[in-house]
């Protein structure tokens, strides 16, 4: 009504004054309702429920809008990208030598059934059978015993159900380029629920296998036990400082990108190195089942595209295809002398040398073999995406620029490249990366603002430990050394968000409010994370690339065989880890 009447008057600024009045109590009252929300859902102790209103209060919350591209293009597109050449096809084998020590997949216990459906997310998309995990863990207890028996029975024989074989793809945009372009969006396998306890089960198994017989070489850090990103960056910058320091070499890195790796793998091929690896006649049998006669169509909502035969790689998203395509290229690092770092389909290859002629030609040598070596499996290398950079001393010159020919494609050295989701620049200081963090978490942090009024403190406070601390803290055992002036600036972040979570002034003293918070500093997680890592390398639960670069000695100092020659020594993870040790 008061609406209305501004309106007809709107030169009356009584009204004009009572209208701006109602509309501030408004919102006050709005905002007090969803602080008690907010208040609410934290009492209740449950987490879900503190987290989705927080993800809505930030709105944080993903949505995904219909992909643009045509969706019937798209079941075509991905349909080709899995579709082998029939004239270049080969049956599977199925034979094995069946050795003694031979991987036999062993029956499945009810107990074992019921652990993996109650680990389910009930939240986890359903598969075209329909089937939805809340139902599943509802009547876990009743189809245990009777998913035992069918999951065995299976072992026994050999087979996979071919039901269990059919997925729905979500179609998720890249991010890049237009979005009606079908080549810009990801294709992501939904397979039955049941399906995944089965690849679960058979993941578990022949992990085990590979872990205890050390058949994964040590150059690959993805999806195996007591690795990640960060453990592949520490292994790599660690040989690089230390080959840059010990003789004043320069290290020239090869960063090779692997087009649609999983989609390429030959069913033949992988199946055959099973067999190498030591599969038995029957446990081949039924990964032969598993990867034959596979199907999938796009799916979004009621839509649905005809379903599309499958006759090379392994699905996305399924837990047990990392593994496979681990197996799959085990034998690449043996392809050159020079150091290989694997994260799955990730490759980066490196050498040091202090002619910079030399570094050229070892990089083009070593890339056109690991090319042989992916073309003999049917891998794609993108040349196009491939970088390389010169990582050097600041002082060394040099006469002229790192340039690459690889195949028929001139690859210009870059200044700044993207590894693993850390920038690394070719001085390491960590300068770059530093300055890419800090103006995302400034973004964040503008978010969690506008949103405090409605977040009462200890959701604002989530919000800042859930959403911002980890972009800072990511891989932050490869950039510790980096200097003070660098390292503040990630301080000053966490500053900047404590004063929005407390409520005060720009210019509050900060220390007072992160020890009312209880946030440590950013410095002393650091550290606290380097002697964790310390104490794991030492126990030896650990990458066992990192398992040698320290140790213990007799009078219970951390030490290794190495010796800072210059200052840039001390960039080295096995340097600075072993100073704050012994300090």
């Amino acid at each position: 009504m008061l609406t209305n009447k501004v309106k007809s008057q709107p030169l009356n600024k009584y009204l004009v004054g009572d209208l701006r009045v109602m509309q501030r109590r408004g919102k006050s009252n709005i905002n007090s309702y969803l602080k008690n929300l907010g208040d609410k859902s934290l009492r209740a102790s449950d987490r879900k429920e503190a987290w989705k209103f927080l993800k809505n209060a930030t709105n944080m919350t993903k949505v995904h809008s219909p992909p643009s591209a045509d969706i019937e293009n798209l079941n075509n597109f991905f349909a080709e990208i899995v579709r082998a050449d029939e004239s270049v096809r080969m049956p599977l084998t199925k034979s094995s030598c069946s050795p003694k020590d031979s991987f036999s997949l062993v029956e499945i216990s009810v107990p074992s059934i019921l652990a993996h459906l109650h680990k389910m997310k009930e939240n986890t998309a359903t598969g075209c059978d329909g089937l939805p995990v809340n139902f599943l863990k509802k009547t876990a207890n009743a189809i245990a015993p009777n998913l035992s028996k069918i999951l065995n029975c299976c072992i026994k024989n050999g087979e996979f159900p071919d039901s269990w074989k059919k997925a729905n793809i979500s179609a998720i945009y890249k991010g890049k380029g237009s979005k009606k372009e079908a080549s810009n969006y990801r294709p992501i396998s939904v397979l039955p629920c049941l399906t995944r306890i089965f690849e679960r089960e058979l993941f578990l198994q022949l992990s085990s296998f590979c872990l205890t017989r050390e058949l994964i070489p040590e150059e690959q850090f993805g999806f195996r036990p007591n690795s990640s990103c960060e453990t592949a960056l520490v292994s790599a910058l660690n040989r690089w400082v230390g080959e840059i320091d010990n003789s004043g070499l320069m290290v020239g890195v090869l960063l090779i990108d692997l087009s649609k790796a999983f989609d390429n793998v030959n069913h033949s091929i992988l199946i055959k190195d099973l067999e190498d690896i030591g599969c038995d006649a029957t446990s081949l049998a039924l990964f032969a089942s598993y990867l034959t006669e596979r199907k999938q169509r796009v799916t979004y909502g009621a839509n649905k595209t005809k379903w599309q035969s499958i006759t090379k790689g392994v699905p996305q998203g399924s837990c047990i295809s990392p593994l496979l395509f681990n197996i799959y290229v085990r034998k690449l690092p043996e392809c050159v002398a020079d150091p290989v770092f694997m994260f799955a389909d990730d490759i980066t290859n490196s050498t040091a040398s202090d002619c910079l002629h030399e570094i050229q030609q070892n990089l083009e040598d070593n890339f056109m073999k690991i090319d042989e070596f992916c073309q003999d499996r049917d891998l794609k290398i993108n040349t196009e995406k491939t970088q390389c950079i010169l990582l050097k001393l600041p002082s060394k010159k040099t006469p002229k620029e790192l340039e690459l020919v690889l195949d028929n494609h001139i690859i210009k050295a870059s200044t700044t490249v993207n590894l693993l989701g850390l920038t690394i620049d070719q001085h390491l200081s960590f300068k770059q990366h530093i300055e890419k963090t800090v103006n995302k978490c400034h973004g964040l942090i503008g978010v969690i603002n506008k949103a405090k009024h409605i977040l009462p403190l200890k959701l604002l406070k989530l919000s800042y430990t859930a959403l911002v601390r980890p972009h800072l803290e990511y891989c932050s055992l490869t950039f510790a050394s980096a200097s003070k002036t660098n390292l503040t600036k990630l301080e000053t972040v966490q500053k900047i968000a404590s004063r929005i979570i407390c409520g005060e002034k720009r210019d509050t003293h900060a220390e007072p409010l992160l020890r009312r918070l209880g946030l440590s500093t950013l410095k002393e997680r650091r550290e606290n994370k380097i002697m964790k890592t310390i104490n794991n390398i030492v126990e030896n639960h650990c990458h066992p690339y990192l398992s040698d670069i320290v140790f213990i000695d007799s009078d219970g100092l951390l030490t290794n065989n190495e010796t800072d020659r210059i200052s840039f020594g001390r960039k080295r993870f096995s340097s600075y880890a072993k100073h704050l040790y012994n300090n």
